[in-house]
């Protein structure tokens, strides 16, 4: 990650926090940098304003997996075993057979049996993500 997007993040927190103080800010940052990295720039944000970072989540889009784990497979491996949780999201769009083979192979990988399913519209896994946060 840059200095210019990692100075436009903490810039960023730092605006939200002294403005609208949440309870929780979500970040998703697959496409841009790895789990290491946003946490390094989290932590540049930490010297002008208090707020507690963490736990970090692995998001992995379960309609998508196949194509991630071909084109991205490095980068999806150094998210899901620097993360502190796993959840595989919209997993009401894939049929059982692939939700069990995502998840064994996130198992295998990560060398964590807690991997967390969520599904907005079911509304199943937000409560396990949210209990999660605390």
């Amino acid at each position: 990650m840059g200095c210019t997007l990692a100075g436009s993040l903490t810039n960023m927190i730092k605006g939200i926090k002294r403005t609208v103080d949440p309870d929780y800010l979500f970040i998703e940052p697959f496409e841009l940098v790895v789990t290491t990295e946003i946490l390094t720039a989290l932590a540049m944000g930490q010297r002008d304003v208090e707020y507690e970072v963490g736990p970090v989540f692995a998001l992995v889009d379960a309609p998508e997996f196949d194509f991630l784990w071909r084109e991205r497979k490095q980068t999806l491996i150094n998210h899901i075993t620097r993360s502190h949780r796993i959840a595989i999201t919209r997993v009401d769009m894939v049929d059982k057979e692939k939700l069990k083979s995502i998840r064994e192979t996130l198992k295998d990988e990560s060398g964590r049996e807690d991997v967390l399913l969520v599904s907005i519209p079911d509304n199943k896994g937000i409560e396990k993500v949210m209990a999660g946060m605390s």
